[in-house]
C-alpha cells in the first residue's frame, strides 16, 4: 500500500511539472510539511520524532517535491523499525553549496545482508517488505543531483544521509542582481 501511495505521488509530481507553473520551496517549507504530516504516525507508534532547524535555502519545485518523497520514505522506515519509547530524528547540515539531511532513528539497525544491496529491489529487512521503496527513493535521488548514504547502523539505531545542493538567499541574490 506504502508503494502504491509513493507511486502514485511521483506521478503527480511529474504531472505537475509539466501543467504548472515553477515555485520554489525553501528547506524550512519541506521540514514543516514532513513534521506535519509524521507527527500522527509518531504519536501512533510511540515515538518521539524530532526536526531541527534549517539552513536558509531553497530548491524548484520539482526537486523539492521529490526530496520530499525521498525523506518522508526514510523517515516512515525509521519509524516503524523504532521501538514505541524511542525517538526519530530529522537534522539538517549546512556543507557549503550542499545541505546534508539526516535521518537517524534508534532502531535494531539493518542486517549485515541488507546492508550490502540496499538499493536494490527486493532487499529487505521488514518482514513483508518489498525492499522498493529505498529503490525507488535511491532513483529519485540520483534524478534531482541528490544522494543518499548509510552513514551507520547498529545496535543503537541507524542513519542515512541525504546531500543536495541548493540554492542559497545570497546566490540568489547574484542571480538575480546579474539579470
Amino acid at each position: 500500500r506504502r508503494m502504491q501511495i509513493m507511486i502514485q505521488e511521483i506521478t503527480a509530481v511529474l504531472q505537475e511539472q509539466e501543467t504548472a507553473q515553477n515555485y520554489d520551496f525553501t528547506l524550512e517549507e519541506i521540514r514543516d510539511i514532513i513534521v506535519s504530516k509524521v507527527e500522527a504516525l509518531a504519536l501512533k507508534s510511540g515515538i518521539n520524532f524530532d526536526a531541527s532547524e534549517t539552513p536558509i535555502s531553497h530548491l524548484d519545485s520539482r526537486r523539492g517535491n521529490l526530496l520530499l518523497l525521498v525523506l518522508m520514505n526514510l523517515i516512515q522506515n525509521a519509524v516503524e523499525a523504532t521501538p514505541s519509547g524511542k525517538k526519530v530524528a530529522l537534522e539538517f547540515h549546512d556543507r557549503d553549496n550542499r545541505v546534508a539531511i539526516h535521518v537517524i532513528d534508534e532502531g535494531p539497525g539493518l542486517p549485515s545482508h541488507i546492508q550490502d544491496n540496499l538499493f536494490s529491489p527486493c532487499q529487505s529487512s521488514k518482514e513483508n517488505g518489498s525492499g522498493i521503496g529505498l529503490a525507488i527513493s535511491y532513483q529519485l535521488a540520483k534524478h534531482i543531483d541528490a544522494e543518499i548514504i548509510l552513514q551507520k547502523t547498529g545496535s543503537e539505531g541507524t542513519c542515512f544521509i541525504v546531500s543536495i545542493a541548493i540554492s542559497t538567499a545570497a546566490e540568489e541574490l547574484k542571480k538575480n542582481i546579474s539579470k
